[in-house]
């Protein structure tokens, strides 16, 4: 008998908001990056696995309800200027996508009236005929793209995608909307397995339909694992278990019941009950909903029916739940909030069940929410305090000097703790809304690029004085004080409890980063005369390109005008042409041997190795991933 490779699980638990809707290209790439930070090769876990060891190691990725369902924002052509209005990844406040919205309906009315007139026969309220006719507007361009994304997703990862949910046709002449969970296969990535979700909840029952089909499982290759797909509601309805246990399964093999799921609040709250569109089964004891956590409940009437079932089967080796959920915000974007569990019973025989989940949460979420604050003042008031003055800590480290120099004066320690102190536990946040304000903002934004500038220039100055022919030395004297806290974060990580030795500075240098030992540079061949200009021309000019840089940030997206520079000169440097030509060839090949879409020709994503999210897998390895906001390029931004 051929022996079976162990299959890796990866939920990922990612951050997913209209800015990486809105191409394709940004969203493939992020997902790629969340997809290969889970997978782990035998050899080291900070090296991304090779084609050969992902085929000898098979890997399960799943992700939450609805990934699928906001792709129409790639569905809609307007401006340039409009695009990054709409989409800037800095401003992600509800205007912006009620504005979305109106434009939408703006350049797309005669459509939409249509799709309105033909969903009127139905007896339904005008707001449930607007959602519908809203999301059926787009709806096979949508799935169209949803298919070929997820399609080479799976290819270029070799696992095989649980591709969260969509709403969707069954097929091509059906006119009902489903929510719809599909499963992608790693050889081709062809769609192997359909489920529908059978009880809509109360505010999707106006708009989308049961799905009365007859549930089916699927094979994962190189392994004796089936899987059978439930979203979200049906996994808490006794009938959708009593389905697959008229399956005839797999003998000898191991099952598994995959949960996608979205939630509209916290994980850890009340238990609010069944659904009102659904009837409760007789089993529920109604103290439970005075007394059970939604995670309580869950456990109580969605694992246990689903373990109840399978364990009275005498053909199967062993049998689990996994379960991927994620939050849904105000914005529809989904938080890296939620929650994720494997649950699995090995064999027969086994008297308990394994609890197998580590959480990787993802960078762009984990700031300083109030549940850190609160829980961990001692380590959030330090970790701020080492980000306050981590430019004279690190510089006095490399020079020799005190590293508790700034802390001698106590006004600077006292004026940085009531400022940490207003931020984090100011009444209803209020400061932070004030500093949120875009004119606030600027001015701020603009004060701090100017003393950025300072500090620069006083490190070149200072550092001329001690070591005047150590040219190098002054260099990274004066970047080290403009940018220290960029550097710092590796260490504000650790004390805040999250080690990312794969995630820093020098592996991702930020545009603050390099143009501080630009500037540098730049202050130290003024002090030689190399650059016959005077020193307050240089100095403007610098302290103009970082108010420039502040200014473009703030009102579109990230900006780094040294990208196209090492866009070209590293292919030239450091990439030799062969291998340029074969990386080429290979990407052509996958593409051509992908399915084209129906509706809409997208271009293919450049293949890039960031948070967000949490990711879990079931061999009890864990790669974290925290800190300081990034872009989709994986680099981090001031």
């Amino acid at each position: 008998m051929e022996k079976q490779a162990t299959l890796q699980i990866v939920c990922i638990q990612t951050y997913l908001t209209q800015y990486h809707y809105q191409s394709y290209p940004i969203l493939k790439q992020y997902l790629l990056q969340r997809i290969r930070l889970g997978l782990k090769t035998r050899s080291t876990t900070t090296q991304i696995p090779s084609n050969e060891e992902r085929i000898r190691q098979p890997t399960l990725v799943i992700l939450p309800e609805c990934t699928g369902t906001w792709l129409y924002y790639m569905c809609v052509p307007m401006p340039k200027f409009l695009r990054e209005y709409f989409f800037n990844s800095n401003n992600r406040k509800a205007n912006y996508h009620l504005l979305f919205i109106a434009y939408t309906l703006a350049t797309h009315l005669r459509l939409f009236m249509k799709e309105i007139y033909k969903n009127y026969q139905s007896s339904k309220t005008w707001a449930s005929i607007f959602r519908q006719s809203w999301l059926t507007l787009f709806a096979r361009r949508t799935f169209s793209i949803y298919k070929q994304l997820f399609s080479e997703l799976a290819v270029e990862t070799n696992s095989t995608i649980v591709a969260g949910s969509i709403f969707a046709y069954n097929d091509s002449n059906d006119n009902k909307l489903y929510n719809m969970s599909y499963v992608f296969q790693p050889n081709n990535g062809a769609i192997c397995l359909q489920s529908g979700k059978r009880y809509p909840t109360l505010e999707e029952s106006d708009f989308i339909h049961s799905y009365e089909h007859s549930p089916s499982i699927y094979s994962i290759p190189n392994t004796n694992i089936d899987i059978g797909v439930l979203v979200c509601a049906d996994s808490w309805m006794p009938e959708v278990y009593n389905e697959y246990d008229r399956l005839e399964l797999n003998s000898h093999r191991r099952f598994l019941f995959i949960i996608v799921a979205l939630n509209t609040g916290d994980w850890n709250m009340p238990w609010p009950g069944y659904d009102a569109s659904t009837d409760v089964p007789n089993d529920v004891d109604s103290e439970h909903l005075q007394t059970y956590s939604l995670p309580q409940a869950w456990f109580h009437y969605a694992v246990r029916r689903a373990f109840d079932v399978l364990g009275k089967r005498n053909d199967l080796l062993g049998y689990g739940v996994i379960c991927c959920q994620g939050v849904l915000n105000l914005m529809n974007d989904i938080r890296a909030e939620g929650e994720s569990v494997i649950l699995l019973k090995r064999s027969k025989d086994d008297e308990k069940v394994l609890f197998e989940a580590k959480t990787c949460v993802e960078e762009k979420v984990l700031t300083f929410t109030q549940n850190f604050t609160r829980r961990h003042p001692l380590s959030c008031w330090l970790s701020t305090m080492l980000l306050c003055f981590s430019n004279t800590i690190l510089s006095n480290f490399l020079l020799g000097d005190s590293l508790v120099q700034d802390f001698l004066h106590h006004q600077h320690l006292l004026l940085a703790t009531i400022c940490w102190y207003c931020v984090f536990y100011s009444p209803l946040d209020l400061l932070v809304r004030l500093i949120r304000c875009l004119p606030i903002r600027l001015v701020l934004g603009i004060g701090k690029e100017l003393y950025r500038t300072r500090k620069i220039y006083d490190g070149v100055r200072s550092t001329i004085v001690i070591y005047p022919e150590a040219y190098v030395v002054i260099i990274l004297i004066g970047a080290i004080r403009g940018c220290g806290m960029s550097i710092m974060t590796l260490v504000d990580r650790f004390i805040r409890g999250i080690w990312l030795p794969t995630h820093h500075e020098f592996l991702f240098p930020s545009f603050i980063t390099k143009a501080c030992f630009l500037s540098s540079s730049i202050f130290l061949l003024s002090h030689l005369q190399i650059l016959k200009f005077e020193h307050e021309l240089i100095y403007l000019c610098i302290a103009s390109m970082f108010i420039y840089v502040r200014v473009i940030t703030s009102f579109f997206k990230q900006y780094d005008p040294f990208m196209p520079f090492e866009n070209f000169t590293s292919g030239l440097l450091f990439n030799s042409w062969t291998e340029l030509i074969t990386d080429a060839y290979r990407r052509a090949a996958v593409s051509n041997s992908l399915p084209a879409p129906q509706n809409a020709a997208l271009p293919a994503a450049t293949s890039s190795v960031n948070n967000p999210a949490g990711m879990m897998n079931a061999k009890k390895e864990m790669m974290n991933n925290d800190g300081s906001s990034k872009g989709v390029d994986g680099k981090k931004r001031d």
